[in-house]
């Protein structure tokens, strides 16, 4: 068997939430607020190799001779899961290998009670990795024939052999979450005193009408 070189594997991709904002802060019972988010997601590709066709000088022992190398990571995101107060959206963008991706969602809230109301966006992303790596290689033994004088080395010929690795796997991530708090307000309610005055200048208008209408009848 050849020498078989590792897959990369240390390639991953990162993302963010770019914002996250709302309509309003503070509102009054029985409103509804907007609410919009942005996001950024960015994937990884990867590729090196080489050769080293210079035979190398004989070393008493196994030798090993790396002639041909290949090696690459390419990483094609899948899928973007955003989450906030029990609403979610998936995005599932359609994209080549190493590409980044921005998005964004908005969504809305009512709120039918007073009180405070922490709204947290949390969120992941999926994407699918594929390894491959790919060698060439040639190992011999080197044999000392004259010990303690010339030091003389005997090698057998060089055994070439050829090998490929490929896997395909899924890797993934989590943004960062923020939070807009959000404070509601119960609604104004009218004074008890005002609604009497109200009522009461209202009945005093009435008997007014009737008086006069009264008086205009009599005469």
């Amino acid at each position: 068997m050849g020498v078989l070189m590792a897959p990369l594997l240390a390639l991953s991709a990162s993302g963010q939430i770019d914002s996250f904002g709302s309509s309003a802060a503070s509102v009054v019972e029985g409103s509804t607020v907007d609410f919009f988010a942005s996001f950024s997601v960015f994937t990884t590709s990867f590729s090196d190799g080489g050769s080293d066709l210079n035979e190398p000088l004989p070393v008493e022992g196994t030798q090993t001779w790396l002639l041909n190398w290949y090696r690459s990571e390419q990483e094609t995101l899948r899928e973007v899961q955003l989450s906030a107060d029990g609403l979610s959206m998936t995005d599932m963008p359609s994209l080549s290998p190493g590409s980044s991706y921005s998005g964004n969602w908005s969504f809305s809230i009512l709120y039918p009670t007073p009180g405070q109301f922490a709204v947290t966006l949390a969120g992941s992303w999926l994407s699918d990795v594929q390894v491959s790596v790919s060698s060439e290689t040639a190992t011999r033994d080197c044999m000392n024939i004259d010990p303690g004088g010339s030091n003389a080395l005997q090698c057998s010929s060089w055994q070439f052999s050829y090998d490929d690795y490929t896997d395909t796997f899924s890797s993934g991530g989590a943004f960062a979450g923020q939070t807009i708090n959000i404070d509601v307000t119960a609604a104004p309610v009218p004074e008890p005193s005002g609604i009497a005055l109200w009522l009461g200048g209202f009945a005093s208008l009435l008997g007014w009408r009737r008086r006069a209408h009264a008086s205009t009848t009599r005469r």
